[in-house]
């Protein structure tokens, strides 16, 4: 494959003329929406403080009248494993920890830079250009480029989790579990199985940076807390749009998808589970309703045309050659933006969960 295979994907060819090709400056308000239906694949915990899952009261749906209690990810459940993905990506690629420095003085030599997400991002990687930084000593920020908000379940807090209660090991000869009163803490989680529908939108990433967003969602399985243990999830990318605004929230998705399945004698809302193939029969409905309410002109892609996109893509990442030119041209462009932009050397604390 040529050190430009990536160049020649269906889904680069789709969004080049849309998308800057270098990053930009100044806000240009070209939005890429990346439709998402995460599927836990085990149990898994989403809570930001005790062993309660995050729940929000919300209207059942767009049309949907009544409210009801949902289990919901905040953002920083969702970006924050993804980007760490990416970061574990560019430091094997080497392209992470040797970041040229910005030196201070006539002839100042550049010294290479260690971009540490606690307490010394360097503002030069693609990391840090695309999932911004704030600044702790003057250095100057980046706002993120990443947009997303809390995902909410399309069914009922009560019918998708469970409380499972842990106990605590005999450490003595006989093994096992100990007893009498042994159970030293019980954790609220949400079932395998449940779909939390989503999107991502990206505000102005060249089309190498739309990759780099694509290839963390795909990489990454392993959210919310305990994830060494539990939290598997699957992200199924179901669409992809350019727009000149932010199209849908979160909430309005999922809300979207809850009329459409209260109407589905087919699907299990009150009860059982839902499956994937209830949300995809669904989907040219959902695309309808985003075309149809978009402001400023949209283009979508979804079914067939998506997943043929997607599998080129895959054939990109598992080839040393393609990906390795495709690592270039996205430090390139983000060091270039660094450089324009007067940044480098930052210090700051990035998503952390």
């Amino acid at each position: 494959m040529s050190k430009t295979g990536y160049q020649q994907l269906q889904l680069y060819g789709w969004v080049k003329d849309f998308l800057p090709a270098e990053i930009p400056l100044y806000p240009l308000h070209r939005y890429v929406h990346i439709f998402i239906l995460r599927e836990t694949k085990s149990h898994a915990i989403f809570t930001t403080e005790g062993g309660v899952l995050d729940v929000e009261r919300v209207q059942a749906g767009l049309n949907t009248t009544g409210s009801i209690d949902r289990a919901l990810m905040f953002k920083r459940k969702q970006i924050a494993p993804e980007r760490r993905t990416g970061r574990a990506l560019l430091r094997d690629a080497g392209l992470l920890e040797q970041q040229p420095g910005k030196g201070r003085g006539r002839g100042a030599k550049k010294a290479a830079v260690a971009c540490r997400m606690m307490d010394a991002m360097c503002g030069r990687c693609p990391d840090c250009v695309l999932y911004g930084f704030a600044a702790v000593s003057g250095t100057g920020a980046q706002k993120a480029r990443v947009l997303t908000d809390s995902a909410f379940s399309v069914r009922a807090y009560q019918d998708i989790q469970k409380n499972i209660r842990l106990n605590a090991i005999n450490d003595s000869i006989a093994g096992g579990i100990a007893r009498d009163g042994s159970a030293f803490s019980e954790k609220d989680h949400l079932l395998p199985q449940v779909i939390l529908p989503c999107v991502e939108t990206l505000q102005d990433v060249t089309p190498a940076e739309l990759l780099y967003v694509l290839q963390n969602i795909l990489f990454t399985t392993r959210y919310g807390a305990e994830a060494n243990r539990e939290g598997f999830v699957r992200n199924h990318i179901v669409a992809i749009a350019t727009a000149r605004s932010e199209v849908l929230s979160n909430l309005e998705l999922t809300q979207l998808y809850y009329d459409l399945l209260s109407q589905d004698g087919q699907a299990g809302l009150a009860s059982g589970y839902l499956e994937m193939a209830d949300f995809l029969r669904h989907l040219p409905a959902v695309v309808k309703h985003i075309q149809d309410s978009a402001w400023g002109g949209m283009q979508l892609w979804s079914g067939a045309e998506l997943a043929t996109a997607l599998a080129e893509l895959r054939q990109i990442f598992n080839s040393e050659d393609a990906v390795g030119a495709f690592w270039q041209e996205l430090a390139g462009q983000a060091a270039a933006y660094a450089d324009k932009r007067g940044g480098g050397n930052g210090e700051a604390a990035g998503e952390q969960e």
